[in-house]
């Protein structure tokens, strides 16, 4: 998700396997319907709401939900080629079809869940951008990796008989740089602040003092869980040494930036 918030003057940018969902649900108790904030997943809409914090507001081009669903035509369509015989040597697609249920009707959306910083810097207004605090989450490289195998595994977009060095070889990259672009706008670090995953609670101590945040953003956090059951093991053990290797060789910039231990 993506959060501008007008009154305390921040912008909260979500990047991939970094608890970010929960990260947005809880800044979201500091918004309200003048700023930014934009939708994310139904479950975790829900819960949001639950808890009567800010839901999605000023994200779409047109303030409305009845507008026709291209992408999720699109979707279904795409997946729906690939049922057809012998098309997967046709196309070389990777990911066997999902033929999902999805809305007919959904708002065209201006700012998206992940959106990159460089992309939102296109669409507010640049004394916004330029005076607003700025942050985002960071993860150790190889915590996130296997949080994102699990995350596959789990969506049955990988098989979990093949080796986990398989699934490094073919997402390591891919993911790094989905992760570079959300965070770097022309190869240049703007954010005033990159949370530290492993550093949580002294890192959000320091953010919600600097922006004078009525309550502390931790407490908040600390108490909403959302995806979490998506992976099987919590610890390291899957990690075998080809595959250290290849992230870090993929990730070396977050190893050095972030000072992260290989």
């Amino acid at each position: 998700m993506t959060i501008v918030n007008h009154r305390y003057k921040f912008i909260f940018i979500k990047t991939q396997k970094t608890a970010g969902t929960s990260m947005e649900i809880s800044l979201s108790k500091f918004c309200n319907s003048k700023d930014i904030v934009t939708l994310i997943k139904g479950s975790d809409e829900i819960l949001r709401k639950k808890l009567k914090f800010q839901g999605p507001t000023n994200y779409a081009y047109l303030n409305t939900n009845y507008l026709l669903n291209f992408i999720g035509f699109w979707v279904f369509f795409r997946n729906l080629i690939r049922l057809i015989p012998f098309s997967k040597k046709i196309f070389k697609y990777e990911h066997e079809p999902v033929l999902g249920k999805f809305p007919l009707l959904a708002p065209w959306q201006k700012i998206k869940e992940h959106n990159t910083l460089e992309n939102l810097k296109k669409k507010i207004a640049e004394h916004q951008f330029k005076n607003y605090y700025k942050f985002c989450i960071v993860r150790h490289p190889y915590d996130s990796m296997i949080s994102h195998y699990w995350w596959e595994v789990n969506k049955n977009a990988f098989d979990k008989n093949k080796s986990f060095f398989e699934f490094i070889k073919k997402e390591s990259y891919a993911h790094f740089k989905m992760t570079y672009d959300i965070m770097f706008v022309s190869d240049k670090l703007l954010f005033d602040k990159c949370i530290k995953y492993e550093n949580f609670e002294n890192d959000l101590n320091e953010v919600s003092s600097l922006l004078n945040l009525p309550e502390n953003i931790y407490n908040i956090f600390k108490n909403i869980k959302t995806k979490h059951y998506t992976r099987k093991d919590k610890t390291l053990n899957i990690l075998d040494n080809d595959s250290k290797e290849k992230i870090y060789s993929d990730w070396k910039i977050f190893f050095e930036l972030f000072n992260y231990k290989k």
